[in-house]
């Protein structure tokens, strides 16, 4: 069995069983139980990240960040032949120890850990291992001019750029959705391919996009929000705290542009039907609108 042979290169023992999981849209993901435990093996999708060695640069300089820490943490990456990646099979692969959901996955907690995950990496010297990940002029270029949402978007796109051109950059997660944490003993923070120096409105930003789908669960930005300003402290400036609901707008408007790029060039990012990303697209821009309606009560949590 191919999946047992590469296990074994991460010193786990033998394979008793592995089967696939259907999580995120990027990488083909694996539970794996061995003789010494069980972990998550996992294909990195390198049409999309093309510079493996980035990430692991990022992920050795997240790990040791999070070494001493007790309340939230990151995954326990194995190595291979001395690096995070073992190439086999035209593929790169990798192996971390796996995280059980053993807590209620709560909203404070969800948004604590974000926060935390901010805090921590204050001043750590992170790359991009998608340089162009959050430029969402890239998506908008490539929008037919004769559509609604193209129009919407390149307004939208060009008064947020104004609104971001003076806030401080910092170490960030990057893909800050809410089934990124996993609540067990600690809270782990988990997907960390597009940690980058970015802005902090962006993860708090797409945290709120990922939990407040429509108005029956806006109430829960509440909760996220005052966990994470609790965990991420006194880390940010005044400038930056002022910029993080435009990310809420920022993120879920970039979201919507890359799904319907995705849409127009056959679904090759996401794995979707173009027909499939073209009714995501349409959701997110409705989301979108609903963040806009709901700006003053979005700006008093803040």
């Amino acid at each position: 069995m191919e999946l047992s042979h590469i296990a074994r290169q991460f010193g786990v023992g033998e394979v008793i069983s592995a089967k696939p999981l259907d999580r995120g849209h990027i990488n083909v993901t694996f539970h794996v139980e061995c003789e010494s435990g069980q972990y998550i093996l996992q294909s990195l999708n390198t049409g999309v990240f093309t510079s493996p060695e980035i990430i692991s640069h990022n992920i050795s300089v997240i790990t040791e960040r999070f070494r001493s820490e007790s309340d939230v943490t990151v995954p326990e990456f194995l190595t291979a032949k001395g690096g995070y990646f073992l190439p086999h099979g035209g593929k790169l692969w990798r192996m971390y120890r796996y995280i059980r959901q053993t807590g209620t996955q709560r909203d404070d907690l969800t948004g604590y850990a974000f926060g935390r995950f901010i805090k921590i990496m204050e001043g750590a010297p992170l790359k991009a291992a998608l340089p162009e990940f959050h430029r969402m002029k890239n998506y908008t270029d490539i929008l037919p001019e004769d559509n609604a949402y193209s129009d919407k978007l390149r307004r939208s796109e060009c008064e947020l750029s104004e609104i971001f051109r003076d806030v401080p950059m910092r170490a960030v997660h990057g893909d800050a959705r809410f089934d990124n944490v996993i609540i067990g003993e600690r809270c782990t923070v988990i997907d960390l391919d597009t940690a980058m120096i970015g802005y902090a409105a962006l993860d708090y930003g797409d945290m709120i996009r990922s939990v407040c789908t429509d108005r029956n669960a806006l109430h829960r930005s509440e909760e996220l929000t005052s966990g994470f300003l609790r965990g991420v402290g006194d880390a940010l400036s005044q400038r930056e705290r002022e910029s993080l609901y435009y990310g809420v707008l920022r993120v879920t408007g970039e979201l919507a542009a890359r799904y319907f790029a995705d849409a127009l060039s056959g679904g090759h990012y996401f794995g979707k039907t173009p027909r499939q990303c073209m009714a995501r697209a349409e959701s997110l821009m409705s989301q979108l609108e609903m963040f806009i309606s709901e700006e003053n009560a979005l700006k008093a949590l803040l």
